[in-house]
């Protein structure tokens, strides 16, 4: 080879190497970038965002990270996995981890006794978790059951004053896009439709609290709980300048306030509001209320997930109980069975969770339509 063509082709492959290590720079920049404001939103206990920002560094900034940056960053996204419950991902994030330890610290490190630790207790979480249920997909079908319990009870009360078709779609439309997790689209949608119902219902109306909270739904599903919890409070404020306001509306603002006041770690308000909630529910139901049955259950979730266990017992009974008096409720009854065999797990009560969850899976049965 000439010594010119030498040259070109040393200058080629330097390019090349510059451009690699060049995208390499600007791939780790990407990432510690992202690392400070997912630290913000872990701090803030905005777990969805922080796992959201996780993801997106894990998947393309993990591997060319060095050392010493990846083993915090594999603790940090385990943690927030874990407060979502999401076990099996931090077991994946603490095999990794567990991997690098070994290879840099030894079997008999203390770094590696404590991550093979945190592995088993994330194994045997999940483990018991898999048995009853998967926690947030329950807990889902749970809340969908309730909050279509509230607007029937809503719609035979005719609690809800907003008919004008415009802002119905941008309600829907805000819902549709918290689904495909739009969540800038989703705002803009709650906001449009507050414009709308202040000009066409007035700033302190029932109407308007009915958009506040639409608008409250799509920050919580990002995590943004603070921001929740300053509409929650102009909601208050606008149900205690309304006379006449129907118990159950406010019961039902007062019980959201609650669930995003545990989220802030908040124990005492929660327990405060969903507590005035259900004061509020019983005064106006029947003790057998389907929405009330479902209020029981709500506040025994918060016990159990305090490790409350005794309390939470008590209340899921009570619930399931109330379940054979009302024939609206029995298709309730199995979601709230799973749930109570869940509390029954982490009591270690485990044949009586075997024997409970063998009522729900019997009663789903009966419940489903037949094929013919």
């Amino acid at each position: 080879m000439k010594l010119k063509d030498k040259i070109i082709l040393a200058s080629i492959l330097l390019i090349g190497f510059n451009n690699i290590a060049v995208n390499a720079a600007n791939s780790m920049l990407s990432g510690n970038t992202l690392l400070l404001p997912a630290k913000q939103a872990e701090s803030n206990k905005c777990y969805y965002t922080a796992s959201e920002i996780y993801s997106n560094i894990y998947v393309n900034d993990y591997k060319d990270m060095a050392i010493d940056k990846k083993i915090p960053f594999l603790k940090d996204y385990a943690e927030v996995c874990i407060q979502l419950n999401e076990y099996g991902k931090a077991i994946e994030l603490y095999n990794r981890l567990l991997k690098i330890v070994l290879k840099y610290n030894g079997l008999n490190s203390n770094e590696a006794i404590d991550v093979q630790s945190n592995l088993a207790f994330l194994k045997a979480k999940l483990t018991r978790l898999n048995k009853g249920y998967v926690f947030r997909e329950k807990d889902l079908l749970t809340q969908s059951l309730y909050v279509f319990a509230v607007r029937e009870k809503e719609e035979e009360l005719k609690l809800n004053p907003i008919n004008n078709p415009s802002i119905i779609d941008l309600f829907k439309q805000t819902k549709e896009e918290v689904k495909q997790k739009n969540y800038k689209l989703a705002v803009d949608s709650a906001r449009s439709a507050l414009a709308a119902i202040e000009k066409n219902y007035g700033a302190k109306s029932i109407a308007m609290t009915f958009g506040l909270v639409n608008l409250a739904y799509v920050y919580s599903n990002q995590g943004l709980f603070r921001r929740s919890e300053a509409i929650y409070e102009k909601i208050i404020k606008i149900d205690d300048s309304i006379p006449n306001l129907s118990a159950l509306i406010k019961a039902e603002h007062l019980r959201n306030y609650g669930w995003v006041n545990y989220f802030l770690h908040q124990y005492s308000e929660s327990h405060q509001y969903l507590t005035e909630s259900i004061n509020l529910k019983e005064s106006i139901l029947s003790p057998d209320s389907f929405v009330l049955i479902m209020s029981y259950a709500d506040l025994a979730r918060l016990y159990m997930l305090e490790e409350k266990y005794e309390q939470s017992d008590a209340l899921y009974k009570g619930a399931i109980k109330l379940c054979d008096k009302n024939p609206k409720a029995v298709k309730a009854k199995p979601a709230l069975l799973k749930n109570y065999a869940n509390l029954l797990l982490e009591m270690g009560r485990y044949s009586e969770a075997d024997d409970v969850l063998a009522k729900a899976y019997l009663l789903e049965d009966k419940n489903t339509p037949k094929l013919k």
